[in-house]
């Protein structure tokens, strides 16, 4: 009778451990730590510059994703940045930063969030629902400029922390638009946020020598 009982205790056993392993497993899934710099922004997309008589002209698209590719939880605005470039080197001279000359504010990500809810309000899928295409559109001028000067701007994204605190992502992978202004005839180069120093240069130097 003993080891009936035995028995029968070990397939039960097996039976509880069949049943419950797998949402052991899950859960150790779903616990996975992260680092909480994934939840920042990607960079800003499409950036163009275009100068004109009026000044430097400045646009982009806010980004959708953070650095997870998932969707973003948050996206306040934009930090427009900005510094005169009077040598070659001044670009990358970490002793000449980069100074703030706008901050930019975005709706996208709120607005697609509060679509989202209504969606869900009428039990309707909202999981899909993107930002308006026209939200996520920005442009910002820079009427401070001269003839003759150059220019370097960055466009950084802001979000807000887990205490709902605007942070400004800090990365030094961002692209880097420049200017050789000259009104409506300025020069001006794009510098992709993974170029190496050889690109950098290239870029730089094809700036000034059209």
């Amino acid at each position: 009778m003993l080891k009936r009982n035995k028995k029968n205790w070990s397939r039960y056993r097996f039976a509880l451990l069949a049943v419950f392993l797998p949402f052991v497993s899950f859960c150790g899934r779903y616990a996975d730590p992260y680092n909480p710099e994934q939840l920042e922004p990607r960079a800003v997309e499409a950036s163009l510059i275009i100068a004109q008589e009026a000044g430097v002209e400045l646009k982009w698209r806010a980004p959708e994703k953070d650095r997870r590719g998932k969707d973003l939880k948050s996206l306040a605005g934009f930090r427009v940045l900005k510094k005169e470039v009077l040598e070659k080197g001044d670009l990358y001279d970490q002793d000449k930063p980069f100074n703030e000359i706008a901050y930019v504010k975005d709706r996208s990500v709120a607005e697609r969030e509060k679509l989202r809810r209504e969606a869900r309000a009428e039990r309707k899928p909202g999981r899909l629902i993107k930002a308006p295409s026209e939200l996520r559109e920005h442009t910002f001028i820079d009427k401070k400029v001269l003839k003759g000067r150059s220019y370097a701007y960055q466009i950084k994204p802001v979000y807000l922390d887990s205490e709902e605190v605007e942070q400004a992502v800090v990365d030094s992978k961002f692209q880097t638009l420049i200017v050789l202004y000259r009104g409506s005839s300025s020069n001006t180069a794009i510098i992709p946020p993974d170029a190496g120093g050889e690109e950098q240069q290239d870029k730089i130097r094809s700036l000034y020598a059209r």
